[in-house]
């Protein structure tokens, strides 16, 4: 790997966790409802690197900022872990399949609902399936629309930006 994209990385990976951490201190609209800022930078790395440094960056994002919360290998720990791991695989696919079909808002807001429903079924699983759980399902389900189109909207403002060339360099040239 070369130094240049060792320190891109770096310096991305730093990003997402001081947004995830500082995210962390946000009042949630229900719990477990926030809007994902870290995300940003895990899509952006998507779309700009490569798939596996991009799956990298978003585990090591989970373990550094549940560290710092003081949450690491606790209940907050896995459930952030399984959105954060179903939410990339689906915004993968969606990646790898759908190509110049779907757009960032699309991948964003998929990758928004998948997190949220996987985190759901976690916790039913860590509570010893409790089905109350799954009441909670549709609230937080309906949320994790205006998130996702957030997210993806400040992903779309970053795709537009002139400076985008220089900050990131185009599709292709990184993997």
């Amino acid at each position: 790997m070369k130094t240049r994209r060792i320190i891109e990385l770096s310096i991305f990976l730093a990003l997402a966790v001081v947004l995830g951490y500082v995210e962390s201190f946000l009042p949630a609209i229900l719990p477990g409802v926030k809007p994902g800022f870290a995300n940003i930078i895990i899509l952006m790395v998507l779309l700009y690197f490569s798939w596996w440094e991009a799956l990298v960056l978003s585990l090591i994002r989970v373990f550094i900022v549940s560290l710092l919360c003081g949450s690491i290998f606790q209940f907050g720990f896995f459930v952030s872990l399984s959105g954060a791991v179903i939410s990339f695989l689906v915004m993968l696919l969606l990646r790898i399949l759908l190509k110049e079909k779907i757009s960032v808002f699309g991948i964003s807001i998929a990758g928004s609902f998948f997190h949220v429903t996987a985190q759901v079924f976690m916790v039913y699983i860590l509570m010893d399936f409790n089905t109350g759980t799954f009441y909670y399902l549709p609230w937080i389900m309906l949320l994790s629309f205006p998130m996702g189109a957030l997210t993806g909207f400040i992903m779309y403002i970053i795709n537009k930006s002139p400076i985008r060339k220089s900050l990131l360099k185009e599709e292709g040239e990184n993997t």
